[in-house]
């Protein structure tokens, strides 16, 4: 913690969190705050930007600010699990990839368009049936051989995945990287889709839902517990248990109210661009607020 008088601000590597501080206490004390954490700028990749939207959290209220990343050094290695559709990437890997086998032909674009888009508004509503979902969204990889499906892939990640990958996320995950934390990417979406995204972020441990595969290609069918909502907490607490590791000292990142099961698990939930359901919880939890990829709401 940095302590500025009578106050405590609880400082973490890459986000400043400030609690129980009025907006006004917190410039008036800005000076003996940069005492304490320095104003080092952290050496960041080319062209990746040195500040990026935090929702701060006030027992009395919300306040917004955009704050530089500072560079906070930790002695303890965290466990960091990110969410990956509308978290760390702008937008939703499951969803674009039914539009792109549209596109392609691949699937009757106008019958395959209108499932995918109610799927979407029913996992946005938290009425989502993950079975049939999948029943749905895993056929057209049993259509193809693996070598197909690869080459679809490339082609995928260069129209629709390298778009939506921000700079800020990147800087986010670089940020928990240069600190030697734990990190992970923890989604519902398929690990066919998702691992060759996990990849580009340098994320090593993906836990996805998984695709059965036998002699080669993907039946269609699903292995193992989907990973969403409940089910996310089981597939974690399986990798957990295999890794002799803990939630102790866990964040993750999410933007979905169907994640406030494992929110709720962790140590620092950090809702990203939060959903309207998500964003009540976190005001009444007072969970800080980080805004990756759109500007926050007016106070």
């Amino acid at each position: 913690d940095a302590h500025i008088g009578s106050e405590s601000i609880p400082v973490y590597h890459g986000i400043v969190l400030i609690l129980n501080l009025s907006l006004p206490a917190f410039f008036h004390n800005l000076p003996k705050l940069r005492k304490h954490i320095g104003r080092e700028r952290p050496k960041l990749p080319t062209n990746t930007p040195a500040r990026t939207f935090l929702r701060l959290n006030f027992e009395n209220g919300f306040r917004y600010s955009s704050l530089q990343f500072f560079n906070i050094q930790r002695q303890a290695m965290a466990l960091v699990l990110f969410d990956l559709d509308n978290t760390l990437l702008a937008g939703d890997s499951d969803y674009l990839w039914g539009q792109f086998l549209g596109e392609k032909g691949l699937v009757d674009p106008a019958f395959y368009s209108a499932e995918n888009e109610r799927f979407y508004q029913e996992y946005k509503d938290g009425e989502l049936d993950i079975f049939e979902f999948l029943k749905f969204s895993l056929k057209p990889l049993a259509e193809h051989s693996m070598n197909e499906l690869q080459n679809l892939h490339q082609q995928f990640m260069e129209e629709k995945i390298h778009p939506i990958v921000s700079e800020d996320a990147l800087l986010l995950v670089d940020k928990h990287r240069k600190r030697g934390d734990d990190l992970a990417i923890i989604t519902a979406t398929n690990s066919f889709v998702t691992a060759p995204i996990a990849r580009q972020f340098g994320i090593r441990n993906l836990i996805a839902t998984e695709p059965e595969i036998r002699n080669n290609r993907y039946t269609g069918r699903v292995s193992d517990t989907p990973c969403f909502r409940e089910g996310k907490v089981k597939r974690l607490n399986d990798w957990l248990k295999s890794r002799d590791l803990n939630l102790g000292d866990s964040w993750f990142y999410s933007d979905s109210h169907n994640d406030l099961a494992l929110l709720e698990q962790v140590t620092h939930p950090i809702p990203v661009d939060p959903d309207v359901t998500l964003a009540a919880v976190a005001r009444e939890k007072g969970w800080p607020i980080l805004y990756l990829h759109h500007a926050p709401p007016p106070a």
